[in-house]
């Protein structure tokens, strides 16, 4: 079950989204993974952490934002045995650093993972001539085979492979528009009993068979 809080969403206010989030968690089974992907604005403001809708008002994030206690409570009674929660947006590390709870408790599930585009303090940059943010463009060509992983298998995305290949599509996007790979880091926080497979991609599938 992917979840994307960006494009699936006509009007993505703040109770748009946190009634996908609480929907999308009950409707997971057991045997299921939910994917959470949002690319937007992250703001950190007192030490907590939020997502910007596009309802949110910078004088009361408290009521118009995302926080991470919003984000946790939405999902805490998801019965996934993976969550993987994409984030695209500046600052965004900064979730995993105040909902530490939810990443590093796995009470019998197999992972619950953050995948972020940036550390705390850190934009999330985008090409000038192009759509999208540079981490957005590398995870969408990953997903779609346009860039092969050097996993064990072919066509088959395991998180640690995703975060490598996404490490270093980002580290020679800067650089290739003369910014320091230094400026924006992306960031894994989490936990899991083994490295999770998160994708099977068909057209590679096929081609090694």
């Amino acid at each position: 079950y992917t979840l994307s809080l960006h494009d699936a969403l006509p009007i993505s206010s703040r109770n748009s989204i946190l009634r996908a989030l609480v929907s999308a968690a009950s409707s997971c089974p057991p045997d299921g993974i939910l994917i959470v992907y949002f690319s937007g604005h992250g703001e950190q403001s007192q030490n907590r952490f939020f997502l910007l809708p596009v309802d949110a008002s910078i004088s009361a994030f408290e009521s118009t934002a995302i926080s991470e206690r919003d984000l946790q409570n939405s999902l805490s009674e998801c019965r996934a045995r993976g969550i993987l929660i994409i984030l695209d947006c500046c600052r965004s590390a900064g979730f995993a650093e105040n909902a530490q709870s939810f990443f590093t408790t796995l009470a019998g599930y197999d992972f619950r993972l953050l995948l972020s585009a940036s550390r705390i303090g850190q934009p999330s940059l985008e090409f000038s001539q192009s759509r999208g943010t540079i981490f957005t463009r590398s995870l969408v060509q990953i997903v779609r085979g346009d860039t092969r992983l050097a996993g064990p298998i072919a066509g088959v995305i395991y998180f640690s492979d995703l975060f490598d290949c996404i490490q270093k599509q980002v580290a020679e996007g800067l650089e290739s528009i003369g910014i320091s790979p230094e400026t924006q880091e992306p960031v894994l926080a989490g936990t899991y009993h083994n490295d999770p497979r998160l994708f099977i991609l068909r057209k590679l599938s096929l081609e090694r068979l």
